[in-house]
């Protein structure tokens, strides 16, 4: 385990700051009412992350089809009058 961790501090950059990630959530927090991300990736020590969100994201929308749930991924805006 303290090697996976020495070399998880090799690849983090001295810019790497842990306020991005807390940036990222107020962002998304902001965002117009249904329209918020399902996933969203801070990735500093470019591990690939981003494109393993992709494809899982990709994966969830086609499975969802073939079984009838797509309506589930995304949200419903109701307005005050319903």
């Amino acid at each position: 385990m303290n090697q996976i961790r020495m070399h998880l501090a090799i690849l983090s950059p001295a810019h790497a700051d842990p306020h991005e990630v807390a940036e990222e959530m107020t962002r998304i927090v902001n965002l117009p009412t249904g329209t918020c991300l399902f996933r969203s990736v801070v990735d500093f020590i470019d591990d690939s992350a981003g494109a393993v969100t992709e494809v899982a994201e990709r994966v969830r929308e086609e499975f969802s089809q073939r079984i009838g749930i797509v309506d589930l991924l995304r949200p419903i805006v109701f307005s005050r009058a319903d």
